[in-house]
């Protein structure tokens, strides 16, 4: 926490608040302690007890504000666009929705008397991934063919579909 006297340096003015409100409260709090405030960007002292310099400081919160919301609008806007050609973002899964399918069926898979054949560790090095890939995979919720998002996945791509060799059940 700065104290009298001190000097408060910041790089751009967007960075220090979201909003004009919160810039605002944190220009009243410096103002208070006494507290120099330079814009290296800029590089100018602004100094909250004369008129010039709040009004100064208003044109640059409004501006850094401005800007905050046009990279955020531009940002929307360039998912959208992605999205809209059959783009998503995000890390490529490790398992295909078949393997996953696999995965479900190798897991509620019983014995006689009622235990899981493969443990997820057994699962997991079946398909060559970690434990926590294929809990992931498992607590993903399972939807009807109608609702699949990819065109590619048949109905029920696992129902047929053999156990993979690592875990055989002879």
């Amino acid at each position: 926490m700065p104290r009298k006297g001190d000097e408060f340096t910041i790089t751009k003015l967007d960075r220090l608040g979201r909003s004009i409100r919160d810039l605002y409260e944190i220009a009243d709090s410096l103002a208070e302690r006494e507290v120099r405030f330079t814009i290296t960007d800029t590089g100018m002292t602004v100094t909250f007890n004369d008129p010039f310099g709040k009004m100064f400081f208003g044109q640059l919160a409004l501006f850094a504000e401005f800007e905050r919301h046009l990279i955020a609008m531009r940002t929307n806007e360039g998912l959208a666009a992605a999205r809209a050609r059959g783009r998503t973002g995000g890390r490529k899964s490790k398992l295909a929705p078949a393997a996953i399918g696999q995965a479900r069926l190798m897991y509620e898979a019983k014995d006689a008397k009622g235990k899981g054949l493969p443990t997820v560790a057994e699962i997991a090095s079946a398909f060559n991934v970690t434990r926590g890939t294929i809990d992931r995979a498992l607590r993903r919720p399972t939807r009807p063919p109608s609702q699949r998002s990819c065109r590619h996945c048949p109905a029920a791509p696992w129902s047929r579909a053999p156990y993979p060799p690592a875990i055989s059940r002879a």
